[in-house]
């Protein structure tokens, strides 16, 4: 299915948006990667809570069906703008998806050696990180430094990411909900992975860089309370240092 036509079946959709007090109606569809298509539309609900935007409602369906990898989202608020008088052209709505920024999702903090934060908590979020540091950087090995909290599926995140460690740290976020150290170096092992502990994820990330060199990669992965942590001593403490 081409772009317009799936503009064309999310503007569709919109015609089942209810917006009462906006007036402002919006549908989406999402693609999952065997190619089957669901369709949502937004919903203004302020008395029970349950408000929703067009691709909450499309990607809601589409994982209440099962799917865990979505390919496309198309969404038709763009012609709606322009119904309403704002001319957006498909150039700048180009531009505007290519600059988006997400923190924490597959985010560089430094080019050499290479850090990468991910928030992959999970066997399936993992899974989607291991295949995009191939696809995205052709990288198969690196320096691991992975933290959780307490509630998380670690044996299926350590089997995932088992192929790619260089070497590994388990670590001890500052959070009150963060794993112990000793929990997550069990699973690592478990999936045939060495793993060391550290005195907090800043003290993984500067031991992890010694050891990885110039040309080494380094991928702190978990919740994203421990890539905060990462953020905030190589683009915080680190430039105070540095400066």
């Amino acid at each position: 299915m081409t772009d317009a036509e799936l503009i064309a079946k999310a503007r569709d959709a919109a015609q089942h948006a209810y917006a009462p007090f906006s007036h402002f109606r919006v549908g989406a569809v999402v693609v999952a990667a065997d190619g089957t298509q669901y369709t949502g539309a937004n919903v203004e609900n302020s008395a029970y809570g349950s408000g929703i935007c067009a691709e909450g409602s499309a990607i809601t369906r589409a994982v209440s069906a099962g799917v865990r990898k979505i390919d496309t989202v198309a969404v038709a608020c763009i012609d709606a703008l322009r119904r309403r008088g704002l001319n957006i052209p498909a150039q700048a709505v180009s531009h505007g998806l290519g600059a988006v920024f997400w923190p924490g999702r597959l985010e560089v903090l430094r080019q050499r050696p290479l850090v990468i934060v991910d928030g992959a908590h999970n066997r399936d979020s993992a899974r989607r990180f291991r295949e995009s540091l191939t696809d995205y950087f052709s990288c198969r090995r690196a320096f691991l430094i992975i933290g959780t909290s307490a509630d998380k599926d670690v044996a299926g995140l350590a089997a995932e990411v088992a192929p790619l460690a260089a070497g590994a740290f388990a670590v001890q976020a500052r959070h009150p909900r963060a794993m112990p150290s000793e929990q997550l170096a069990a699973a690592l092992a478990a999936a045939g992975v060495k793993s060391e502990g550290a005195d907090g994820v800043g003290q993984a990330l500067d031991r992890a860089m010694a050891r990885a060199g110039e040309h080494g990669v380094i991928c702190v992965l978990g919740s994203l309370f421990v890539v905060a942590e990462a953020r905030e001593h190589l683009l915080t403490v680190g430039a105070q240092e540095s400066g």
